[in-house]
């Protein structure tokens, strides 16, 4: 009876103890946890460099579009909370656009072959481009998200004569497109990439097509905060 009794008041104890102190340690070890994981989520930024080969989706009137080199610098900003995920924001000053080989196209009005020069339509933006990344190992990571621009210049050139840009047609303020592609980080934050930026809306108001496609590599250096 009395080993019995022992038996009954040992359990009823443990109860008593987890009920009173048990939870104020599951609370401590949760918020333990919280904070490790926030210790090794990692924030960088740094800045990043490259070139661009970019070029328009033309109508259906194409007239011996090709690509037209422009380059891109700006800073960039990464949250990385785990081992294998992360989020990347950048503020990007890029220059793309669109050269023409046997022609001009004026959107919205009509087409003119009677001039032999080449056309170059070049435009400014100023992009930040928000990407998903994923990491399978060894430093490559795999990216995927959207992009807006806002268009802070353009200019047109006949040859090596520059234009008026009211020749053009009526601009559009903001580029939306999605953005997608990968690259390789190292650990010293030496961060290189490529990228394809495929536009969602004509680069001209009224104007169907005309939609902005762009090859970006990049080169970059990330700091660890």
């Amino acid at each position: 009876m009395i080993g019995c009794f022992f038996t009954i008041f040992a359990y009823n104890y443990r109860l008593f103890y987890i009920k009173k102190y048990g939870m104020k340690r599951l609370f401590i070890i949760g918020i333990c946890l919280c904070l490790s994981g926030m210790v090794s989520a990692q924030w960088h930024v740094g800045c990043e460099v490259g070139a661009n080969w970019s070029t328009v989706k033309f109508p259906s009137y194409e007239m011996g579009g090709k690509r037209m080199t422009g380059f891109n610098i700006g800073a960039v900003g990464m949250y990385r909370w785990s081992e294998r995920w992360g989020l990347q924001a950048n503020l990007m000053y890029t220059t793309r656009g669109y050269n023409v080989s046997d022609g001009v196209i004026i959107p919205g009005d009509e087409i003119i072959k009677d001039r032999v020069e080449d056309v170059a339509v070049e435009s400014k933006y100023i992009d930040i481009p928000v990407v998903a990344k994923f990491y399978p190992g060894l430093g490559v990571h795999l990216d995927a998200g959207m992009q807006v621009g806002f268009l802070v210049g353009r200019t047109l050139k006949y040859g090596n004569s520059r234009q008026p840009s009211s020749l053009l047609g009526e601009r559009q303020p903001v580029d939306v497109g999605l953005v997608f592609g990968g690259g390789w980080e190292s650990r010293s934050g030496v961060n290189v990439g490529l990228r394809y930026m495929l536009g969602l809306n004509s680069c001209y108001k009224k104007v169907d097509d005309f939609t902005n496609r762009s090859l970006m590599v990049t080169v970059g250096y990330l700091f660890c905060l």
